[in-house]
């Protein structure tokens, strides 16, 4: 059994807005394409068109960033690729509870998902078969599987399919489930193609040109979590070409999204502290696991954190440290 990498496993503060069939929503929008969040839909109807009976959901309403939109038009173009279904009929919502998110509606705030649901009288077997051999250009199966089919519920099945193109500076952890249950004669279906935003970095958000030198602490020890023999914690100040390259490296990462996806590795404890003196003094702490990004500090005020994978391979490379402050970290 395969258990599916949903969008909606875990709940953080924000407001969802779920458009039923046959209703609009509208906010104001930044310049582009599409608005904000606009959903429509339509009544139940024997067609094998992929945007009859969809649903627009979003976590937030009216951010005016411009990733936001942007994931929007991502997750509207995916959608669209949508196979049509042969003998399917679309309909208006879930024609079984089986089909349905079993954490119920509330997403993240940077949730966006568009759903569509049909009947049909194909089998399971028949279903699965077919959609594999009718993928289309940006849908494909993780990591390079032939097949990723998995257990949905009591008796019904799913797919997991990558969504591209990748674009990780605007959304994260794109993707398309495709759901299907047993329903009369056949089968019932859900597509479900989702993104999450990341927001944009504020000027403020950012370590300004001033600053010249940079307090860095590796492998800062919290006793109360780290066990067992672990390499020293290391001081050095740096200045110059280094610190700069440092500014550069934490001023180019992403805004870290709570995608309610979490297999977080255990707290070991284990953190590394960059202090970069200026005005306002800006403090970056990397974490060595959990959920969260670097924790971002500027003077009073604490800013979202940021995705990070590379700040503290920099800093060992940069200061020269065994390969223990790698594999223990």
């Amino acid at each position: 059994m395969r258990t599916v990498r949903m969008l909606c496993a875990a709940v953080i503060a924000g407001v969802l807005v779920s458009c039923a069939a046959g209703a609009t929503v509208e906010a104001p929008a930044p310049t582009g394409p599409s608005k904000i969040a606009t959903a429509t839909g339509n009544s139940p109807a024997a067609s094998d068109s992929p945007m009859a009976g969809t649903a627009l959901e979003v976590g937030v309403i009216g951010s005016k960033d411009p990733h936001e939109e942007a994931t929007i038009h991502h997750v509207e173009q995916v959608f669209s690729q949508t196979p049509s279904f042969p003998g399917a009929v679309s309909v208006s919502s879930a024609p079984d509870p089986g089909l349905n998110d079993p954490t119920g509606p509330v997403r993240p705030p940077t949730f966006v998902q568009r759903n569509a649901f049909w009947t049909s009288s194909m089998s399971s077997a028949q279903f699965h078969d077919w959609l594999n051999s009718h993928l289309p250009p940006a849908w494909s199966l993780p990591d390079g599987n032939s097949d990723a089919l998995g257990d949905w519920g009591a008796g019904g099945s799913f797919e997991q399919y990558v969504a591209g193109p990748r674009s990780d500076a605007r959304w994260t952890y794109s993707a398309v489930n495709v759901f299907w249950v047993p329903f009369g004669n056949g089968i019932a279906i859900r597509v479900a193609a989702q993104a999450y935003w990341v927001a944009t970095r504020q000027a403020q958000e950012r370590i300004a040109d001033v600053d010249s030198t940079v307090d860095v602490t590796v492998f800062a020890k919290d006793t109360s979590y780290t066990t067992g023999p672990m390499p020293p914690t290391v001081r050095h100040t740096v200045s110059g070409r280094n610190a700069k390259k440092l500014r550069d490296l934490v001023n180019s990462l992403n805004t870290w999204t709570d995608t309610g996806i979490h297999g977080c590795l255990a707290n070991t404890g284990l953190t590394d502290v960059l202090v970069f003196h200026g005005n306002p003094e800006t403090t970056i702490t990397v974490h060595s696991d959990g959920c969260t990004g670097s924790s971002f500090v500027t003077g009073s005020h604490t800013f979202p954190p940021l995705e990070d994978q590379v700040v503290h391979a920099e800093l060992v490379s940069m200061l020269g440290l065994p390969p223990e402050y790698v594999g223990s970290w």
